[in-house]
């Protein structure tokens, strides 16, 4: 028995550690295959959390699986895990595994550009064009946000009242000078000095 020979399958230079089983004839390949189709890329999302990426087709003819004209092809976005570097703008025969809404390809299998596929299309045949895509689901509008109430004014403080000035301090009245001597106050003080004065003079006049 004859076993499987390894060789490189339209292996990107970039991938050159992806080896591959040669894959089986294209009616083999139409039967072993989720889905058979040729489409043109209208996209590609990257997810390098993942490593892979997902190319979006304009669907042009079926071979198998109940496609519309839109659908997607998942794939590993590194060529040495045989992943299919897809080319936006550029038609492809695809040969994916999966179902209608999760298929997925790599360089192992018979995908490759229309360009390249004539063997491809005399032995498949015609195939047939997809029904049309339903349409996308449109996002609702979003929902208005309520307007936020205004803010109620701040009633105005009440203005100080004035305060009463201070009424100026009465300036002390300066303390009279200390009389010299004895002062005898009132008028009984100074009879009493008349007095006295008159005693002494007429005891001069006595003594003369």
């Amino acid at each position: 028995m004859v076993g499987p020979v390894l060789c490189m399958w339209l292996v990107p230079a970039a991938a050159e550690a992806c080896s591959c089983v040669m894959p089986p004839a294209p009616k083999v390949a139409l039967k072993q295959a989720g889905a058979v189709f040729e489409g043109k890329v209208v996209g590609i999302e990257t997810k390098p959390e993942t490593h892979r990426l997902t190319a979006r087709f304009e669907v042009l003819r079926v071979w198998k699986g109940e496609l519309t004209a839109r659908t997607e092809v998942s794939t590993v976005d590194v060529g040495s895990m045989c992943g299919f570097a897809f080319t936006v703008g550029d038609a492809y025969l695809v040969y994916a595994d999966g179902e209608a809404t999760a298929l997925s390809t790599g360089i192992c299998s018979r995908t490759k550009a229309s360009a390249g596929a004539k063997a491809d299309f005399k032995a498949l045949g015609a195939g047939k064009v997809p029904p049309p895509a339903p349409p996308e689901p449109v996002a609702p509008p979003p929902e208005p946000v309520a307007p936020v109430a205004p803010v109620a004014p701040v009633a105005p403080v009440a203005p100080v009242a004035p305060v009463a000035p201070v009424a100026p301090v009465a300036p002390v009245a300066p303390a009279p000078p200390a009389a010299s001597g004895c002062a005898i106050e009132g008028a009984g003080g100074a009879g009493l000095l008349w007095g006295l004065l008159l005693g002494l003079r007429r005891r001069r006049v006595r003594g003369r």
